[in-house]
């Protein structure tokens, strides 16, 4: 017996990271002008059926600041770019705990919306620019310039 429509089978991978199966998937779709009217995922749900799923979006964010000579640093001549990503990233945080405290409740192992940052490392050169004080024994001391934990 011949199908007036085809059922088309799909499987993904990568999916708790990176997304790339989700992708490569659509994708191909795309590419090959697959259409469906409906879909079946699997997910873990504990053998329950469910009429949804979260929705994601990826977005890339870019700070930029306004260069200056280091020693004028908090003389208003500069702009951070860190110190206003770190205050959009505080931000970030308190919008996702207010849908963890107060959003929308769903039937999800994580029942409420989530909204993170993400980032698996991060990497920064920091400088500390020390001033020579001169002692008594007309020699410099200078301050530490190694930043280290106590």
């Amino acid at each position: 017996m011949r199908r007036a429509k085809p059922i088309h089978f799909a499987w993904s991978y990568d999916e708790e990271v990176s997304c790339l199966g989700g992708m490569e998937l659509a994708e191909y779709a795309r590419d090959h002008d697959v259409r469906a009217e409906g879909c079946i995922i699997g997910e873990p749900t504990g053998m329950t059926v469910v009429i949804a799923h979260k929705g994601t979006s990826h977005f890339w964010v870019r700070v930029r600041g306004k260069a200056a000579h280091s020693s004028f640093a908090l003389t208003g001549e500069s702009c951070n770019a860190i110190d206003y990503a770190t205050k959009l990233i505080t931000k970030l945080r308190e919008i996702a705990e207010e849908y963890r405290r107060n959003g929308t409740r769903h039937d999800f192992q994580v029942p409420f919306s989530t909204l993170s940052t993400k980032p698996h490392q991060w990497r920064q050169r920091l400088e500390h620019r020390a001033r020579g004080v001169r002692s008594s024994s007309s020699s410099f001391e200078r301050f530490p310039t190694r930043l280290s934990p106590r």
